[in-house]
């Protein structure tokens, strides 16, 4: 099939990797996950900057939209027309097609290489304290989760969301935990690459929108 042999050439590139890396897997999956980021990046940073701007209108009409529940709160089947009015008329669409066409771009390469990385063999390698990339390491899953949460709350809290959003980090990190400290080591660090690389996304992309703010 199409996809097997596309996830066997993923994975090929990450062994012709670990040989330019001195023989280490783990370093391998850190340099495919970063240069597929990366290579990825001019459709994650836009699709980035969308979901930042398409934000902030929805908080700015937070208050129209609590007033508006409020009015038609005898009459639900009024709300829902009222809120696209409202959305239509500042400009914020309902369903952002735009979104999903550039999360239908970067899926399936993200999807080959997590396939990739999860279906190395045992004693694929070594990787700084960690003897098999292939078994479980909670200490890399502590150490993700960790970065995840703090990921989360940077984006919590510079998005100015309400306090049931402050909770989100600690939520994230927990299942973040339990879900690693059970899969591989290899897709644990696939995993934090992609939250550096992402968290700096969104760095990058919160600049760019504070610079072409007047």
């Amino acid at each position: 099939m199409l996809l097997s042999t596309i996830v066997d050439l993923f994975r090929a590139s990450l062994f012709a990797l670990a040989h330019w890396c001195g023989g280490s897997i783990g370093a391998a999956i850190v340099v495919a996950a970063a240069a597929l980021r990366i290579a990825m990046l001019p459709v994650s940073l836009r699709a980035t900057r969308r979901r930042l701007v398409r934000e902030a209108k929805l908080r700015a009409l937070a208050p129209e939209l609590a007033a508006l529940k409020r009015r038609y709160r005898d009459r639900p089947t009024e709300l829902g027309p009222a809120m696209n009015r409202l959305y239509e008329a500042h400009g914020v669409a309902p369903f952002d097609r735009a979104s999903f066409v550039d999360s239908l771009l970067q899926f399936p390469p993200a999807a080959a290489l997590y396939a990739a990385v999860r279906g190395l063999p045992r004693g694929a390698g070594r990787f700084l304290w960690m003897t098999d990339m292939v078994s479980p390491d909670r200490a890399l899953a502590a150490v993700t989760a960790l970065v995840t949460a703090i990921l989360a709350w940077v984006a919590a809290t510079s998005g100015e969301s309400g306090r049931a959003a402050q909770f989100a980090p600690i939520i994230t990190g927990v299942i973040t935990f339990a879900i690693l400290s059970h899969i591989s080591a290899g897709v644990a660090l696939y995993s934090l690459t992609n939250s550096v690389i992402g968290g700096t996304e969104q760095v990058l992309a919160r600049r760019m929108l504070e610079r072409a703010t007047p």
